[in-house]
């Protein structure tokens, strides 16, 4: 079953978390303190 998750903060172990559930198939919302950071997510 595919779910939602909003991870806060993407250092260390914010970005590990949102990689794992992106990996495992769920929609993920990641929000990062830099535009820097978040645009790297996104492009993923």
């Amino acid at each position: 079953m595919k779910r939602q998750f909003a991870v806060i903060g993407l250092g260390r172990f914010g970005s590990s978390v949102a990689r794992a559930l992106s990996a495992m198939g769920h929609e993920v919302l990641a929000v990062a303190q830099t535009r820097r950071t978040s645009s790297a997510w996104r492009i993923r």
